[in-house]
Parts: structure tokens; sequence; C-alpha cells
């Protein structure tokens, strides 16, 4: 029984992966500028530019 709770919950977690993933398809780049994740992922999360505010 915990196999078969485990087999749905992993095909389960691997249909959603994909509703999670930020892409260019999606409209949000991941980061690729090396200064900006030297300088503000050194101390916490990266995000991408297209998630912050403009004023950021």
């Amino acid at each position: 029984m915990k196999k078969l709770i485990l087999i749905a919950l992993l095909i389960v977690g691997s249909l959603q992966a994909g509703f999670f993933e930020f892409t260019k398809e999606r409209g949000v780049a991941p980061v690729s500028d090396k200064f900006y994740e030297k300088e503000c992922a050194s101390c916490h999360f990266a995000y991408q530019p297209g998630l912050l505010p403009s004023k950021s």
C-alpha cells in the first residue's frame, strides 16, 4: 500500500512541476547577470527581474 501511495505522489508531483517553472515561455527569464547574482544572491534568493517591481 505504501508503494502505491508513493507512486501516486511521484506522478502527481511530476505533473505539477511544469506549473511552477519560470521560463521565457511564461514571460519570466531566469537570472543571467553574474553581477546581480554576486551582489543580490550573496545574502538572499536572486529573484528573476521580471518578478520584481519596476522600481527595483
